[in-house]
């Protein structure tokens, strides 16, 4: 989920310049070749996390990109050189396929 609340807003952007003054001023710490997202998590897609997700892109003036192959996935994306900026949401559905699909993580591991 996601909020427009002022004071969030101003504390994450402050935070967003602090990291950046603490990389410039560092050197030696390294940063993503190439590049990274911040994501921004939409209300399910059949709770108007679809209309969300549609009302990011109009403001990013970006067009709705919807999974062509599941069609469960909606995202809004705005690039800022390395950095993007996506807002997305998923169906109900392919959340519940994700859990079930990682409900074994840790549970199993590779012989040496």
């Amino acid at each position: 989920m996601f909020t427009t609340d002022p004071d969030h807003r101003k504390a994450f952007t402050a935070a967003l310049r602090q990291l950046a003054d603490f990389i410039d001023a560092s050197p030696a710490v390294p940063v993503p070749y190439y590049g990274t997202t911040i994501f921004v998590l939409a209300a399910p897609a059949e709770h108007g996390g679809v209309e969300q997700v549609q009302a990011l892109a109009d403001l990013f003036q970006v067009p709705l990109v919807i999974d062509p192959e599941s069609l469960d996935r909606f995202a809004a994306r705005r690039q800022f050189g390395p950095v993007t900026y996506e807002a997305v949401t998923h169906t109900a559905y392919s959340m519940a396929v994700h859990r079930a699909l990682h409900s074994y993580d840790g549970c199993v591991t590779p012989d040496d």
